[in-house]
């Protein structure tokens, strides 16, 4: 039910208008009823309720969770029923949660060695257990299949940073969503510039492997020595312009995903075992 529908909201009969005579002739002898007003006519579109809802203007971009209420109703064969109303945090637009996971890319030398030529970074958003964290591998714990995750379809931006010991040491381009389409600049026209936050989205890369398989991130570019690497997925949702600060209540969500690489002194052996960034 819409709460905000007692707020000068009216119903307009469509068939008693003259101008609606085009209507299909099954339908002219059908009495058919539209609601009318303000709160209707900002449904999912900009209007600004400065008496009413006391939030900046661009937040109403998102109108249709705010005058929307829903609730779920249980009958049992006796005839009892009860009445639950869903947590708005379940029709929520905004990502709450990221997470990260490293692919290892390596090349072999004549010689039958594996040497680490760089990494693919993948990230993944919505909303999930906040208890989810990184594991061995460059592994996360969201790629399990008993992990449950709700998408998001909204605006926002996603930018990695990756962090040795606390010094950054690279970040991405940053990734602009529109529901769940993703696009970003690449460094050069021969690499993606699309993707989608469905489900685990690869991050930009500087260069292609030589087979134009897949995209990755080259050692010299973010690796300086053996240590533990943060690679922070960093989400600015895009309610309004105020929302910009990392923050409680601001719309940026900060993920740390740290792993140790031992490139120098394993290389392609690396355990990538979880750190403390």
């Amino acid at each position: 039910h819409r709460w905000a529908q007692a707020s000068h909201t009216t119903i307009q009969q469509l068939t008693a208008d003259k101008s609606l005579a085009a209507l299909p002739k099954a339908l002219q002898h059908t009495s058919l009823y539209q609601p009318t007003g303000p709160l209707v006519s900002a449904n999912r579109g900009l209007l600004e309720f400065s008496d009413f809802l006391k939030r900046p203007v661009d937040s109403f971009k998102y109108l249709l969770s705010t005058v929307e209420t829903y609730s779920i109703r249980v009958a049992s064969d006796s005839g009892d029923s009860t009445t639950v109303d869903i947590s708005p945090t379940l029709i929520n637009r905004e990502v709450e949660d990221a997470a990260a996971k490293l692919i290892m890319r390596t090349e072999t030398t004549e010689d039958g060695d594996q040497l680490v030529i760089g990494v693919t970074v993948e990230a993944l958003v919505g909303m999930f257990s906040s208890s989810a964290a990184a594991s061995d591998g460059g592994e996360h714990d969201m790629t399990s299949t008993n992990q449950k995750r709700l998408p998001i379809s909204s605006d926002y931006t996603i930018q990695l940073k990756i962090l040795q010991d606390g010094t950054q040491t690279y970040e991405s381009a940053i990734i602009q969503v529109d529901g769940v389409a993703a696009t970003w600049d690449p460094v050069s026209n021969d690499l993606a510039n699309f993707g989608s936050t469905n489900g685990w989205l690869a991050m930009p890369g500087n260069t292609m492997d030589d087979n134009g398989l897949y995209e990755f991130i080259e050692r010299d570019e973010f690796f300086e020595d053996d240590g533990c690497y943060n690679f922070q997925i960093i989400v600015t949702n895009q309610f309004y312009s105020t929302m910009n600060d990392a923050s409680p209540g601001t719309g940026v969500v900060v993920s740390d995903n740290a792993w140790q690489l031992d490139f120098d002194s394993e290389e392609a052996n690396s355990p990538m075992e979880t750190c403390t960034p």
